[in-house]
C-alpha cells in the first residue's frame, strides 16, 4: 500500500479502505488506510490528528456540497458507533473536513449571500452544479477564483458510486490530457491554464489537456499544495518521473505527453 495508517488498526491490505482526506480551508491534502470496521468516532479523530485540528470536526463524502454530513459532533451519539463499511465509504473515496466552528461560518456566509449575483460570480470550485443546500468556499478561503472553464469540456472522469464517493480514473484521465496534446507550445500561450482555489487532481488534469498548462498548475505548490500529493498517492511511478525534471516544465510536459501515449496505445 502507498501509506499505512499511523494507527494501530490490524486488517489485512486487501480489506483495507484507501482514503483521501481533505482540508477544504488549507487546501491540505493527506491518506489514509482504515480498516471497513472502524468507526465514525474513530475516523473523527484520526482526521483530526493527521490534519491537525485541535476542534470538533465534521466529515463529508466528496465535498460539502454533499449534504447530508457524513459526521458531525450533533450526530455522532447516534450515528459514532456505524462503521465505515455501514455507511457506504468505499476504497478510493474523498472524505472533506472541516472543523465545526469552519462548518458554521461556511452555512453561514451561504445563507448570508444566496442568490446574490455578485456572489455567485465569486464562488470557488469546479462550475458543476452544486446539489440544493451546496455551500461556498470563498468566504473561508479568502481569495478571489479564477473563472472555471466552459462547460462544454466538462467530462466527469472521476467516478461517483452510489453513496457520493469518490474514486479516481486516472487511466481515462491521460488519455484525456492526451487529446489535444499536438501543439502544446503555441496553445498554452493562447489558452492560459484552467484554475481554481482547492481544486483536485482529476479536474486539474480533465480540464487542461495540454501537458504544458497541466505542469504549470501541479508545480504552483504555494496556490495547490494538494495537488502533487494526489499524484504520488493515485500514480506514484509518474510522480516520481515528473519529480526527477527538477520542476523545468517544458521537461515535464514531454515526460507527461510520452508516459500518456504510452498509456494510451500500449
Amino acid at each position: 500500500r502507498s501509506q499505512s495508517s499511523p494507527f494501530p488498526i490490524q486488517t489485512t491490505m486487501a480489506d483495507e479502505l484507501n482514503l483521501t482526506i481533505f482540508h477544504p480551508p488549507s487546501s491540505k491534502t493527506d491518506a489514509i488506510s482504515l480498516s471497513p470496521s472502524t468507526t465514525l468516532s474513530d475516523l473523527s479523530s484520526f482526521a483530526s490528528a493527521i490534519l491537525g485540528l485541535d476542534d470538533s470536526i465534521v466529515i463529508s463524502k466528496d465535498s460539502f456540497a454533499s449534504l447530508p454530513l457524513l459526521f458531525s459532533p450533533t450526530n455522532a451519539a447516534a450515528d459514532g458507533s456505524k462503521s465505515l463499511g455501514q455507511c457506504g465509504i468505499a476504497n478510493g473515496d474523498l472524505l472533506s473536513v472541516m472543523t465545526k466552528s469552519e462548518f458554521d461560518q461556511l452555512r453561514n456566509s451561504a445563507a448570508t449571500n444566496r442568490g446574490s449575483p455578485a456572489r455567485q460570480r465569486q464562488r470557488t470550485g469546479p462550475p458543476a452544479a452544486a446539489a440544493p443546500g451546496g455551500l461556498d468556499f470563498s468566504a473561508l478561503l479568502g481569495s478571489a477564483a479564477a473563472q472555471p472553464a466552459s462547460s462544454t469540456n466538462n467530462n466527469n472522469n472521476g467516478t461517483a458510486n452510489n453513496n457520493g464517493g469518490l474514486t479516481f480514473n486516472i487511466q481515462g484521465l491521460l488519455a484525456a490530457s492526451n487529446a489535444n496534446n499536438g501543439s502544446s507550445a503555441t496553445s498554452s500561450q493562447k489558452n492560459p491554464p484552467v484554475q481554481w482555489d482547492g481544486m483536485h487532481l482529476d479536474d486539474a488534469i480533465s480540464r487542461n489537456p495540454d501537458p504544458h498548462n497541466l505542469m504549470t498548475i501541479l508545480t504552483n505548490t504555494s496556490r495547490h499544495p494538494n495537488l502533487l500529493k494526489e499524484l504520488n498517492y493515485h500514480n506514484p511511478a509518474m510522480y516520481k518521473k515528473l519529480m526527477s525534471a527538477n520542476n523545468d516544465i517544458s521537461k515535464m510536459a514531454a515526460i507527461w505527453r510520452e508516459s500518456t501515449m504510452k498509456s494510451t496505445t500500449s
